[in-house]
């Protein structure tokens, strides 16, 4: 089923969202969110029936569910403030309230009643997040009762790394459609518009399993990084959860790494807020101080281009903070200050976002961590540049450790 609004166009089948000609990327839930808003536009829905239909009724945060709302609203070009596609009924629910146009689709064909080729041939424009599609693990162990479980660690991954808010991940049903097909992971990648394909099998052996992994560029297929995981099968549920976790602690930074060096390749003219934020994040990491300015230069343009973009503001309190760390700051208290302010506004944007958490409780507890990293620092000793520069640091460390 199609739904046509305004100048978007919402299909279902095939889980796109186009304004105009134009893909409009959007993340599984906030996809699933829009889809329930519109089919039940006759009416207001509660929270608990968002939840209930599209987390399937776990526990989600009131910061989480106001996130999606709003992801959703500003992938229509609506706001809290205008209210003209999604409208908010205190202590309620939310209504979908422009008008709708259903209509059934109708594939494009040629004489011979086939897809034509522009059609079969046009790949989908990538998000500008790093998007993967989790194909289903194969059984490599020849019997039917262990594709229950290769299954079960697909669905656990796909739903692990859907809670990262910086991936975006293609829903089960889309990539399901592949499983038992042999199709070269470039076309997948191709079809589904993504990045990144996550594939893997699973073997099984008496009361062991083995799990593999890979996961592979799909503009070129490389391999950005593969790992294999023996296991005691005793509790089923108990190794599905222990190899989804790890799985996936494994991806995300190989992920952030692949990312930052498609940033450092790609022309440096691009405007996009995710390459912009992974330009900074190549100078955040050199910890010189003309690299840490540089780094706040290039979120603070990310966020212009993309203010909900929570990692720029966990980056840049990073940076803030690392200018306390080497002794780069003219105001400790100022850095303290914004590196406090900026850490909450990325917790705030993304209750679930490990990473915003750990660098808010960096920022609030800077003293202890920079008293550490001066004493380790005194004891191996450094040449006189860097001896001045502990020396700095140190007072530094002082004016904050009273600033806290």
């Amino acid at each position: 089923m199609l739904f046509l609004f305004n100048n978007y166009v919402l299909d279902c089948q095939r889980r796109e969202l186009r304004a105009g000609d134009v893909p409009v990327a959007l993340e599984p839930q906030v996809f699933d969110l829009l889809v329930y808003l519109i089919e039940n536009r006759d009416r207001v829905v509660s929270k608990d029936d968002l939840i209930a239909s599209v987390w399937a009724g776990r526990i989600v945060s009131e910061s989480t569910l106001t996130s999606r709302i709003n992801a959703v609203r500003k992938a229509i070009g609506d706001t809290g403030e205008k209210q003209s596609c999604i409208r908010t009924f205190a202590r309620k629910g939310f209504r979908f309230v422009a008008p709708v146009e259903p209509v059934e689709p109708v594939e494009p064909t040629n004489t011979a009643g086939q897809m034509t080729d522009v059609e079969a041939d046009s790949p989908l424009a990538l998000p500008q997040k790093p998007s993967i599609a989790v194909l289903p693990f194969s059984n490599m162990s020849g019997d039917a009762a262990d594709d229950s479980f290769a299954d079960g660690v697909t669905e656990e991954i796909i739903t692990a790394l859907s809670r990262v808010r910086w991936f975006f991940v293609i829903a089960r049903g889309s990539a399901f459609a592949y499983k038992s097909r042999d199709t070269d992971p470039n076309d997948i990648a191709r079809e589904l518009g993504v990045r990144y394909i996550l594939m893997g099998s699973v073997r099984r052996a008496g009361d062991r399993i083995r799990v593999t992994a890979k996961l592979i560029d799909g503009s070129n297929g490389s391999s950005v990084w593969a790992r294999s995981y023996d296991r005691a099968l005793a509790d089923i549920f108990s190794v599905q959860d222990d190899i989804t976790q790890t799985i996936v602690g494994g991806i995300e930074p190989e992920l952030g790494r692949a990312e930052r060096e498609r940033a450092r390749v790609k022309h440096r003219d691009s405007i996009d807020a995710w390459s912009t934020y992974q330009r900074g994040m190549i100078h955040l990491y050199r910890y010189t101080q003309d690299d840490l300015a540089e780094a706040r230069k290039q979120f603070a343009a990310a966020i212009a281009i993309d203010p909900e973009l929570g990692p720029a503001y966990s980056a840049t309190a990073e940076a803030y903070y690392y200018e306390v760390v080497y002794g780069f700051a003219e105001s400790v208290a100022h850095n303290r200050e914004r590196a406090i302010e900026f850490a909450q506004k990325a917790v705030a944007l993304d209750r679930d976002d490990a990473g915003a958490h750990c660098t808010l409780g960096r920022a609030l507890s800077a003293t202890r961590i920079c008293g550490c990293h001066f004493r380790t620092r005194a004891r191996f000793g450094f040449k006189s540049e860097s001896r001045a520069r502990t020396l700095r640091a140190r007072r530094s460390f002082r004016v904050f450790r009273k600033a806290a």
